[in-house]
């Protein structure tokens, strides 16, 4: 028998196995996703699949909005991201998790964009320690956990319904810290800075049209000093 009709055979016979599950003739095999860096994730192309690991730096449900229940940060030793998910998950502040993701657009962040199943909860919890950074440049560090330490150089302006923004200057550059409401108070006290009051600031950078702001995640990570 012909060397090219064995080849046609052994086709069949591969292409009738791949009925019930066996590889067939030419089929590509799945691709299989390893995990990467975040700061690695972050500068893939939107639609491409990632699958990261850290810990938790912003629980959900913790910015009020019309999905915050959905959507949590992470961050590694190299970056942090802000996931989305379809459902909401219970899931604690410095919890460590595996997600597996499509990196997208958010607004102006870039995001991953998870099914629940998809979010594996790992052993391993542990704190993120904030990095210090000059005012000035904050926006380098979009996704992850940072800390300021700055002088307020205007009246804190009222965002109805939404919260309040505190500008604050290092001598580096101007940024906003915006202070979510939660149940129509702020997530942290805002009523005694006045303008040159000096405050410590803890908070997730978040890309905003315009650049980028610091948003607290709760009352002790925006301080009077």
């Amino acid at each position: 028998m012909r060397a090219d009709t064995n080849m046609s055979w052994t086709c069949l016979i591969l292409a009738l196995g791949a009925a019930v599950g066996a590889p067939g003739c030419g089929d590509a095999e799945p691709d299989v996703l390893e995990v990467v860096a975040i700061a690695d994730a972050r500068q893939l192309s939107i639609g491409d699949r990632a699958m990261v690991e850290g810990h938790v730096t912003v629980a959900p449900g913790t910015f009020p909005g019309a999905t915050s229940e959905q959507e949590l940060a992470m961050q590694d030793d190299t970056a942090g991201i802000y996931v989305v998910m379809s459902e909401a998950l219970e899931l604690e502040l410095d919890a460590y998790v595996r997600v597996t993701g499509t990196l997208s657009r958010l607004g102006q962040q870039r995001v991953l964009m998870a099914e629940p199943e998809d979010v594996l909860p790992l052993e391993g919890e542990r704190a993120i320690v904030p990095t210090r950074v000059s005012t000035g440049d904050v926006d380098a560090s979009a996704g992850s956990l940072i800390e300021v330490s700055a002088r307020v150089t205007r009246d804190v302006e009222v965002v109805a319904d939404l919260g309040h923004k505190v500008y604050v200057n290092d001598g580096s550059g101007e940024i906003v810290i915006f202070v979510h409401l939660v149940d129509g108070q702020p997530l942290a006290d805002t009523s005694r800075l006045g303008t040159n009051e000096f405050v410590d600031a803890t908070g997730l950078v978040v890309s905003v049209e315009g650049g980028v702001e610091l948003h607290p995640r709760r009352a002790e990570d925006l301080l009077l000093q």
